[in-house]
């Protein structure tokens, strides 16, 4: 057995040790980048991690968090702070003792503190706690305030300072009560500035009958700006927030066809990607982070105690190999199938125009950021081993569309020079969301009105109800949001038919089932004009299974 296997079937108890056991590669986890570091607590997992926690750096510790204290619902949704996590965090980091883990807190950024405390905590200054309550008390001297007295009793509460800590939920005061002492012993200053953003946030619920309410506005709107700065930091890596990768798929799929084949200028989207990063211009936007989901890559040689390291965490299948090209070599096609167009004509831009290549592979990583970020494949986010070779292919597509439509010049090799990638990407993402799922969706339709003229009456109320999930859908431009409900017409199309129809429903519609070619891996792109009209003579002839 190699040791790359025996690693990966050791577990991640092993490794760990392995890792514990030798003092270089110990050594080695301060200079280990922040997202292979991240990859290896999560593989070891958090809680079982306070010793590698124990070593890593504040820097590291802030890239960490912008990728793993933010949860998105699913695939296009904008994250939120997860502030059960942080609190796990600061758990873990605990550890390594009370000293440790307010410095850490001290050196992370005040925002962030914050609102991690304030989503487990309320702050209230006790002098003008008492102050509000004898003013209620004098107004209503037979009742005085008897209702705020009595959750106040009931709270976990703590006084520091000229503030009283009152827990919002009980099951992390111990540990984030004893962290705020540390503060004050450690890092007072620090500590005094967040207790009084703190109280500034929650004193509306004091002031007024109706402070929860403000209090929540207030929460919403620190979360927000605390979200703004993590997605700056993440721009400058290439990251896209779901928002604004959902906006340029929208667009791209309502825009007219010949309107962005006849534009000159970027969308806004793009345009304000690449402006964010490089003031507008693409050569000097940075390499995108959607290569980080293939690869590992980094801007500055590792040391060797960190290259040890970082190869044993590929042994261990923690982190995968690298690639030579990620984005052009890792479709998800058959190593028999040609290079596309596109790609072909990449290569060849490489050699004779080496910064107009840097310029479109930029394109290109941001096309599969986006991808990863704001598109559904089966129900699921995007994984970025997929995002990376379907941007590949609707590009493909965009370009086959460019090269037909030209009357003179059809030189490949000349419409990639002079064509953006993001530009080639919109217009082929068009063309699937026009000539296929919408395509697909109203001959599904025909399916169902088939089905239901030969079926009893208990199934008919279910396939009618499909019916009428997927025309909400089409109306709502997002057919593949009901595939789930079509789910009863399995049965009348049989397995194979059945899966090529539900792949050509999707929201980044491939070729399964019945389409699908022999040989090719799971997912089938599409990215010629070959593959659009196999889906279109499948389409003009489903039937259902007699």
């Amino acid at each position: 057995m190699s040791d790359k296997s025996g690693l990966a079937l050791r577990g991640s108890g092993y490794l760990l040790a392995r890792i514990l056991d030798e003092p270089n590669l110990v050594a080695a986890v301060q200079s280990l980048p922040a997202h292979a570091l991240g990859k290896l607590i999560g593989q070891v997992g958090l809680e079982d991690a306070g010793e590698i926690v124990a070593l890593v750096t504040t820097e590291q510790l802030k890239s960490i968090f912008d990728d793993d204290l933010w949860r998105s619902p699913s695939a296009g949704k904008d994250e939120t702070f997860d502030a059960d996590r942080f609190t796990l965090w600061l758990e873990v980091m605990l550890e390594a003792g009370e000293e440790f883990a307010a410095a850490k807190l001290a050196e992370l950024p005040e925002d962030l503190v914050t609102l991690a405390f304030h989503k487990q905590v309320l702050v209230i200054n006790v002098e003008e706690l008492a102050i509000t309550m004898s003013s209620r008390a004098s107004e209503n001297p037979d009742d005085g305030d008897l209702q705020l007295d009595k959750v106040l009793e009931s709270a976990l509460a703590e006084e520091l300072g000229e503030y009283r800590i009152i827990a919002r939920l009980h099951e992390s005061w111990d540990t984030l009560f004893g962290l705020l002492v540390a503060l004050d012993r450690d890092h007072h200053e620090f500590l005094q500035r967040l207790l009084e953003r703190l109280c500034a946030l929650d004193a509306e619920y004091i002031e007024e009958s109706g402070g929860l309410y403000e209090v929540l506005t207030a929460e919403e709107s620190l979360e927000t700006d605390v979200g703004a700065e993590r997605e700056d930091r993440r721009a400058e890596q290439g990251y896209i927030a779901p928002s604004s990768a959902v906006a340029f798929l929208t667009l791209a799929r309502t825009t007219k066809l010949d309107d962005i084949v006849g534009a000159d200028e970027q969308d806004p989207i793009t345009r304000a990607y690449f402006r964010q990063l490089g003031s507008g211009s693409r050569a000097e936007a940075k390499t995108s982070a959607a290569t980080k989901g293939k690869a590992f890559t980094q801007a500055t040689p590792p040391t060797s105690e960190a290259s040890t390291l970082l190869e044993l965490l590929r042994d261990a299948d923690v982190l995968p190999t690298v690639p030579t090209t990620p984005l052009l070599e890792s479709q998800a096609t058959n190593s028999v199938t040609p290079p596309s167009a596109f790609a072909t004509a990449l290569r060849q831009l490489a050699s004779d125009a080496p910064d107009l290549h840097a310029s479109r592979m930029r394109e290109l990583a941001y096309l599969a950021n986006v991808l990863g970020a704001g598109c559904s494949l089966a129900g699921r986010p995007m994984r970025p081993i997929e995002a990376a070779p379907a941007a590949v292919a609707v590009c493909n597509l965009g370009l086959e569309h460019v090269l037909a439509n030209r009357k003179k010049d059809r030189s490949t090799h000349l419409a990639v020079t002079n064509t953006p990638a993001d530009k080639l990407f919109r217009i082929g993402w068009n063309i699937l969301f026009h000539d296929v799922v919408l395509a697909a969706a109203a001959a599904t339709l025909c399916l169902l009105d088939q089905a239901l003229r030969g079926t009893a009456k208990a199934e008919s109320t279910t396939l009618g109800r499909a019916a009428a999930a997927l025309r909400s859908a089409v109306a709502g431009g997002r057919p593949w949001l009901a595939r789930r409900s079509l789910a009863p017409l399995r049965d009348h199309l049989g397995q194979a038919t059945w899966d090529a129809m539900a792949a050509l429903l999707d929201e980044c519609p491939t070729l399964a089932g019945v389409l699908k070619s022999c040989g090719e891996r799971d997912v089938t792109f599409f990215a010629t004009h070959e593959h659009l009209e196999a889906a279109q003579g499948f389409l003009a002839h489903p039937s259902l299974v007699p």
